[in-house]
């Protein structure tokens, strides 16, 4: 019974998975045996349970059907372990053993910037990173490592690490697995329960076990992707450890499907595979998010459940030697000595305040009262002094160090921390109150846009618009004035105030002197911020208000041509209307000349009468259209002030927009367009009925005889034809002699020939002489 090669590469891929989740943990021991946590909350606690819960799950179903892979048996076998290990090692911190508590550092709130620090990194405020440069020249001119050697070193540590256990491992394959290959029996092919066979109950239990496991294992990793991505916060996890993790379940995945490639096995396997399959995806998600949130800030480690206690990943700079003589203070003390809330001074009485630190010496009744921010003090290398501390307990006095070295560069950061957060306290206010100016002056413009509107619209001898004109004059001084404070705020400092030239923002220790102007005053770096912030609003404002206006004119233009295209409907629509309405007058009178009794003329009048109330009915629209008084109203835009370049003088309320058109003229411009056109369309339907009376008295006069005959007789027998009635009507209103169609042709040609005649004979004196067509 040897061993085939895919079963031999599933044992090394189960052995490669088992290392890989050994080396997964030893971060998270780390950083919880270095940074003890407060207390175990309750989100982090059930979290922890999950992934506990959903191991056991899975452990318990392999082990209930006694078919399984040995190397994935004991996969689960070593996280369950190692999570059980881990939290024993944090109730151990918090106390919650039956044992003593193991003696922890504080934690402070990891939010606040203005607290003295997290075991001695102090809270700079946002974006001020010359504490750390100080201390980075500090550790180049010792020839220490600087923050990125560290963190270049981490990576190397991370890489070698996984390399060097990837090796043993495969020399512990080598020597389980492949050197007995030929005599080692396969692994057990794993198999659905079977109804019919006496195990079924056993083998179910443990196939609903199997499935509990899959949410236990994902929805916690869910739900850290879903808080990161809403609060736009990095997770405090790695990228090596989601590379791990994800490379460790690829390896279980391969390793399984390697013994059960498809059929029933496959099915039996199928809660372990996608549990890992999840957890595979999940983790490329979190590695995008990782990389989209690259410049985003951190979440805290109180507020972070992507591993147990991510609190040195929270500290990129941090150094092991900056807590030496802490850690050796903490573990030379006795067993009994170690209390939940914090370790006690080294001194052996609790009387004898003469060994112990000087940032211990804290009232009794400050302690009671105040456990938590006493114990930050006792524990705090950088919190001898807090300056905004007041209590009457709190003894302050120098920090105590053997190296006066150390005891200089602790003071001088100290001091720096201190001025730091000065200025950024004055920064802060200064900025609270220009971000209220700005409010204050967009409803002071928004409400002049208001009444500007309204004044426009007003009548001259409106009894409203002297109260109008005063409120806009108030509205102007208020606008006046906050722009004043707001020239106050942004202007740099006097010169007694200001710090030296190309200082960093925290500034250097202040004398005496200058302590009342540094007060109020800001540093040039705080001060260039406040007015880039005053510049960039002013800028925000100038082009919301240019894209308010072009959406207003676009939406004005858009709203004329609507309007245009409407009067051009209805002037076609009146045009055909009139050329119908001539149509039927003239041949109402061409019949009526005929007979005041003919068959059809009060249909024509009838047809005339709703012809003329349509065009009366188009007409009426159109004027409606074109005297809207609303309509230049509505489509106008609020008046916005200039901007211009960021500057913050002069008036707004009654000025013009720099390089634009007003929008109230550009409404009343298009409105007088639109009048021009139905003027030159009425000028033009004017000019076309007086060539027609033209042409008709010339038709009247009667054209030369040469000509008229053959095209007069045509037009004569068009209009007979056209006014002869329908054979339907005729035959109902009975026959005319007279309308008889050839009859009245004839009739027609004699009687236009006897006019045209006496036509010309009277007319040929006056008339021009004029070419004469002859055929």
């Amino acid at each position: 019974m040897a061993l085939t090669t895919a079963e031999l590469v599933s044992g090394l891929f189960g052995f490669w998975s088992m290392g890989l989740a050994v080396w997964l943990f030893m971060p998270e021991f780390v950083d919880v045996w270095r940074h003890p946590m407060p207390e175990i909350d309750l989100p982090r606690f059930v979290f922890f349970a999950a992934w506990l819960v959903g191991d056991a799950a899975m452990l318990a179903g392999l082990l209930i059907v006694r078919k399984y892979i040995i190397t994935q048996m004991i996969l689960y076998a070593i996280v369950m372990v190692l999570e059980v290990a881990l939290l024993l090692l944090m109730m151990w911190t918090v106390g919650d053993l039956c044992c003593a508590a193991r003696a922890k550092h504080p934690s402070d709130n990891a939010l606040a910037h203005l607290i003295t620090g997290i075991h001695g990194r102090p809270h700079m405020p946002p974006g001020d990173n010359s504490l750390e440069e100080r201390r980075a020249a500090r550790a180049r001119e010792r020839g220490d490592m600087t923050p990125e050697q560290r963190n270049r070193r981490r990576v190397k540590v991370q890489l070698g690490g996984t390399v060097i256990v990837l090796a043993m491992f495969t020399i512990v394959w080598v020597v389980v697995d492949f050197r007995e290959r030929e005599d080692k029996a396969p692994p057990p092919v794993s198999s659905l329960p079977d109804p019919a066979k006496s195990d079924y109950a056993a083998k179910t239990t443990a196939y609903i076990l199997a499935w509990l496991g899959f949410p236990c294992w994902t929805l916690p990793r869910v739900y850290c992707l879903v808080d990161s991505y809403r609060k736009r916060a990095r997770e405090g996890i790695t990228v090596a450890s989601i590379l791990i993790g994800g490379f460790l379940h690829v390896l279980n995945i391969a390793s399984v499907m390697l013994i059960n490639p498809s059929g029933e096995p496959l099915l039996a396997q199928l809660p372990y595979l996608l549990t890992s399959i999840a957890c595979v995806v999940l983790d490329g998600m979190r590695l995008g998010l990782t990389h989209v949130l690259r410049n985003a800030k951190q979440l805290p480690p109180a507020y972070d459940y992507s591993n147990m206690w991510p609190y040195e990943r929270y500290l990129p700079d941090y150094d092991p030697r900056n807590y030496a003589d802490l850690k050796r203070e903490i573990h030379n003390q006795p067993i009994l000595r170690r209390r939940k809330h914090g370790a006690l001074p080294l001194s052996e009485s609790e009387d004898d305040s003469s060994s112990a630190r000087p940032s211990a010496k804290v009232g009794r009744q400050f302690l009671q009262k105040h456990k938590d921010y006493a114990h930050a003090a006792m524990n705090n290398l950088l919190y001898p002094v807090v300056a905004h501390n007041t209590d009457p307990h709190m003894h302050v006095s120098a920090h105590w160090s053997k190296d006066p070295q150390s005891r200089e560069e602790f003071e001088e950061d100290r001091t720096h921390h201190l001025h730091a957060t000065r200025d950024w306290r004055h920064f802060r206010e200064k900025q609270i109150h220009l971000h209220q100016l700005f409010r204050q002056l967009d409803e002071v413009k928004d409400r002049g846009d208001r009444l500007e509107r309204q004044h426009k619209h007003l009548p001259r001898n409106s009894s409203e618009l002297p109260e109008l004109e005063e409120e806009l004059h108030a509205l102007q001084l208020k606008e006046d004035d906050i722009k004043h404070k707001m020239r106050a705020l942004v202007s740099p400092p006097s010169s007694s105030s200001r710090h030296p030239a190309g200082s960093s923002n925290a500034s250097s220790p202040l004398t005496e002197k200058d302590a009342d102007a540094e007060r109020t005053g800001l540093t040039p770096a705080w001060q260039e911020q406040l007015a880039a912030e005053c510049k960039k609003y002013n800028q925000y404002a100038h082009d919301r208000d240019r894209a308010l206006d072009e959406r207003r004119r676009a939406r004005l233009e858009h709203q004329f041509a609507a309007m245009e295209a409407k009067l051009k409907g209805l002037q076609d629509q009146l045009e055909a209307v009139q050329t119908e309405r001539l149509k039927q007058e003239e041949r109402y009178a061409r019949v009526r000349k005929l007979s005041n009794h003919a068959p059809g003329l009060g249909q024509i009048e009838q047809r005339l009468h709703a012809l003329e109330r349509t065009e009366s009915n188009l007409e009426s629209q159109i004027r409606d259209l074109l005297d809207d008084p609303g309509w230049p109203t509505r489509c106008a835009p609020p008046h916005s002030p200039p901007l211009g370049d960021g500057s913050l003088g002069g008036s707004t309320l009654h000025s013009d927009k720099a390089g634009s058109e007003d929008p109230h003229a550009l409404a009343a411009g298009l409105q007088h367009k639109l009048e021009a056109q139905h003027e030159h369309y009425v000028q033009s339907g004017r000019d076309r009925v007086k060539e027609l009376q033209n042409l008709e008295s010339r038709r009247h006069k009667g054209p030369e005889p040469a000509e008229w005959s053959d095209e007069v007789t045509k037009a004569f027998d068009r209009i007979a034809e056209s006014s002869a009635p329908d054979e339907s009507q005729s035959s109902d209103e009975g026959e005319h002699p007279l309308l008889e169609k050839k009859a009245r042709r004839q009739a027609l040609r004699e009687r236009m020939k006897a006019m045209g005649a006496a036509g010309v004979s009277s007319s040929h004196k006056s008339r021009p002489p004029t070419r004469h067509r002859h055929r």
